[in-house]
């Protein structure tokens, strides 16, 4: 056998040995997380939902993978998409709620919201999120609307700003936390037959945002 594949050989088997070594780590590091992990899997009927963007993503297909080849429904679900109502039929359950998570203080004021994007940025900005509280990701001043206030408020406060918003905490004057609408809620609300309508106000409304004023 030439040399040169002797060293192929070489490097594969230094890349399985480095392989092994990280697993056999990783076995000692193993501790009762993994328990509370398994323990509401296994107590729970359902289908599990695995969800990851990026990296994360492509190690959340392959526990999806793993999960059902050895007996254990699981599906993978992007972030994006749950956010536009692709949880099956499951649109408002909490696990799509997760997805705009609102905080509240003991007194119920609202503390902050959780978004999709929060849970990106810090899944982009450490390499663990264990560690990390739902205060140290949230955003502290959302944008919130009242109870009171039209669907066409709600949508306005969405659309005009420098940046989208697709969830949007309803408070009351006291600040106190009442719910969250998401941009689907509000398209819900519309009659069918509106619903054309209701999408060319949309794009009119966004046209007039970005015209200049006098």
């Amino acid at each position: 056998m030439s040399s040169a594949k002797q060293e192929w050989l070489g490097a594969a088997r230094t890349a399985m040995e480095i392989e092994a070594a990280s697993v056999s780590r990783a076995a000692c590091r193993l501790d009762s997380e993994l328990i509370r992990a398994a323990d509401p899997i296994l107590a729970h009927p359902g289908k599990v939902v695995v969800t990851g963007i990026g990296k994360s993503g492509h190690i959340a297909r392959k526990i999806v993978a793993t999960l059902c080849s050895t007996g254990t429904a699981a599906g993978f679900q992007h972030p994006a998409e749950a956010v536009h109502g692709d949880l099956s039929r499951h649109g408002a359950t909490a696990e799509r709620l997760a997805l705009g998570l609102i905080l509240r203080e003991s007194h119920g004021t609202l503390a902050g919201v959780i978004t999709d994007g929060d849970l990106r940025r810090a899944l982009t900005n450490h390499d663990d999120i264990r560690g990390l509280c739902a205060g140290d990701v949230m955003t502290r001043t959302p944008v919130t609307i009242g109870p009171e206030s039209s669907l066409g408020e709600a949508l306005e406060r969405m659309d005009r700003r420098p940046s989208q918003i697709s969830v949007l905490p309803v408070a009351d004057a006291s600040g106190r936390a009442l719910g969250l609408i998401r941009w689907h809620d509000i398209y819900r609300g519309v009659p069918l037959m509106c619903r054309s309508l209701f999408r060319w106000l949309t794009r009119a409304a966004q046209h007039a945002g970005s015209e200049p004023r006098p």
